[in-house]
């Protein structure tokens, strides 16, 4: 005899923008090398800066030399 289940199995949430950016990030590495080594800009990529906080850094200007 076959018992259909009582609850049908959930379909599967979308990721978090915050866990698809850890799927997606080859180990947590992203482009952040990329991003320090760009000079012209003299910042990182949001994502990347995402990535630095699940590292522990959390960058930040420094206005005092304005």
């Amino acid at each position: 005899m076959n018992i259909p289940p009582k609850n049908p199995p959930m379909a599967a949430k979308p990721l978090h923008k915050n866990e698809a950016l850890k799927a997606g990030s080859n180990s947590l590495r992203g482009h952040i090398l990329q991003d320090i080594e760009d000079n012209s800009t003299g910042t990182v990529t949001e994502d990347s800066a995402q990535l630095l906080r699940f590292h522990g850094i959390y960058p930040q200007d420094d206005l005092a030399r304005l």
